[in-house]
């Protein structure tokens, strides 16, 4: 990558530990910085800060914040709404954000969650 396209920043929400690590590992071998939060509340402070994500890995099952507060929240502040969403969660039921760039149950298929994660910030660089 060169000087003039920066590398995009990530940010991977997971109260699992090994997951968290895995994920964030599997995005900096594709090339992507990644930040990682363990709740959706750390998150949502990590959102305010600069540089702000290119794009937001979210679990949805979590403590303090879960990922569905942490989407109302996003989609509420103007900043923030347009930076994509990749769900992955092992919450089971039928999990539908219209929002979402996708939505993957873990255990991830790995060419499908990046392909997901390249097509949001294709998309979200679109629209800068």
């Amino acid at each position: 990558m060169n000087l003039e396209d920066p590398r995009s920043r990530i940010l991977v929400v997971d109260d699992n530990v090994d997951a968290l690590n895995s994920m964030s590992e599997i995005l900096e071998s594709e090339g992507f910085d990644t930040a990682c939060a363990l709740d959706g509340q750390e998150a949502w402070e990590l959102m305010h800060r600069e540089p702000t994500p290119d794009l937001v890995v979210l679990d949805l099952m979590m403590p303090k914040m879960d990922g569905w507060t942490f989407r109302m929240h996003q989609r509420r502040d103007p900043k923030l709404a347009a930076i994509p969403i990749v769900v992955v969660s092992a919450f089971s039921a039928n999990v539908i954000d219209e929002d979402a760039e996708a939505v993957f149950s873990k255990p991830v298929n790995l060419p499908e969650f990046i392909e997901a994660v390249k097509r949001g910030l294709a998309r979200h660089r679109a629209s800068e």
